[in-house]
């Protein structure tokens, strides 16, 4: 085996220029990129709001409250805060919870309302999951 050295790397690329033996790499389009970013944008927004949900519902059930299995979306607070203003130490830890919780979810709408536009043309990606 020979030594790699910036030598023998010149003199492999200029072999196989000149033998034509260099075959074509498919690149994607910055369009692709950026459809492909804000996909990847969505998915961890909304893993972070479900992560949100899942740690309140946890420090609920400490404190004995337990929320139904299913909850809307939009219903999450108005569930929560009645629960949590009976108590004041549980109202500290969650409060701020929720208003991360709130936040995501306006970010991920707001990405949510860009994704048809960008997907338009594309066959290849659907109209991604509510």
């Amino acid at each position: 085996m020979r030594s790699k050295t910036d030598k023998n790397d010149a003199r492999e690329i200029a072999h196989v220029l000149r033998t034509g033996s260099l075959s074509s790499v498919h690149t994607k389009s910055r369009e692709a990129h950026s459809v492909r970013a804000s996909l990847s944008t969505r998915k961890a927004l909304l893993k972070k709001t479900i992560n949100l949900a899942t740690e309140v519902r946890g420090l609920l059930n400490i404190f004995g409250f337990r929320l139904p299995k299913t909850v809307k979306h939009g219903r999450f607070d108005d569930l929560v805060r009645p629960m949590i203003e009976m108590d004041e130490v549980l109202a500290n830890a969650i409060i701020l919870l929720l208003h991360l919780r709130r936040v995501l979810g306006h970010a991920t709408n707001a990405n949510q309302r860009t994704l048809p536009r960008r997907c338009r043309g594309s066959q290849k990606v659907g109209r991604p999951a509510a």
